[in-house]
């Protein structure tokens, strides 16, 4: 397989995904159709929008691990954690939050009868603060470590930034910009690429107590080919919350009508999710804590 061979198919693994199925993370968050910068209001925020780890309950602490049980050989996200906390910091704002996260992410590309196994894993922290009148903002900070079978690859931190506002009570908006300082990833041998940035927006809609709508709008700026949206709800009746969505309306890539259920039993919810479509049917599962 040529040097350019090579990199073209190693460009296809960060920009896109070529002969897997690809999506986010998080059991709630993909139950509702991947729609959920808007929401983001649990330790799944951490990866969507960290901004909303603000709305945390202060002086507690809430963790999420989703596991991919089926299909583990084509959808890329396979493992994902993630832990916050949230205080109260009436001298920056409202409140102060942080959280840590992993996520684990195996592709697997087939390029001229040569099959390329790129296995990467994802540390970052987030902090958020609640400014008020002007809204929730996030960072996150990360470090992925890639290990592509035959390959040298080094990856710079990368960062994201994002923002959550709260409309009125019913309603809020969101939005998040992934890698926005495009890290490099320096192949050796072949050269260096850039993660591409990730500009997307949401928005959560709350009918009623128990209900809520969500909307997003995935690779805005079309950077990596992937411009699409997504939708999803969620109705919750007591211990008992159910969803729905579409994953990826006018994708190019992976899409298909997602559903799950969640059961909450005093301090901790256990998630299941089925992905249809391109996804293959494939099943998530998860467990949330929260200790105040």
């Amino acid at each position: 397989m040529s040097i350019a061979r090579i990199g073209i198919v190693l460009v296809a693994m960060v920009v896109g995904c070529a002969g897997v199925a690809c999506a986010c993370v998080g059991s709630r968050p993909l139950a509702m159709g991947g729609a959920f910068i808007g929401l983001a209001d649990d330790a799944n925020a951490t990866y969507w929008n960290p901004a909303g780890l603000a709305q945390i309950e202060p002086t507690s602490m809430t963790g999420t691990w989703m596991h991919t049980s089926s299909n583990r050989d084509r959808i890329n996200y396979q493992e994902f954690g993630s832990i916050a906390t949230c205080i109260e910091a009436s001298r920056l704002g409202k409140r102060l939050a942080f959280g840590a996260s992993y996520v684990k992410d195996n592709t697997r590309v087939v390029a001229g009868g040569t099959t390329i196994a790129d296995t990467q894993e994802w540390y970052w922290a987030s902090l958020a603060l609640d400014t008020g009148k002007l809204g929730m903002f996030g960072i996150n900070v990360r470090k992925i470590e890639d290990s592509a079978s035959g390959f040298s690859i080094k990856t710079d931190i990368g960062l994201d930034g994002s923002w959550l506002y709260r409309v009125d009570p019913r309603l809020t908006v969101g939005v998040l910009v992934q890698d926005a300082n495009a890290p490099e990833m320096k192949i050796a041998g072949i050269g260096s690429l850039y993660r591409v940035r990730n500009y997307r927006a949401g928005l959560a809609f709350r009918p009623s107590a128990d209900t809520v709508i969500t909307f997003d709008g995935y690779d805005i700026a079309d950077n990596a080919g992937a411009q699409s949206a997504r939708f999803g709800i969620e109705r919750r009746r007591g211990d008992v919350a159910l969803r729905a969505g579409y994953y990826g309306i006018q994708s190019s890539l992976d899409k298909g009508a997602t559903f799950g259920i969640g059961i909450k039993k005093r301090n901790y919810t256990l998630d299941a999710t089925l992905l249809t479509g391109d996804f293959d049917n494939t099943i998530l599962l998860s467990g949330t804590f929260e200790v105040l």
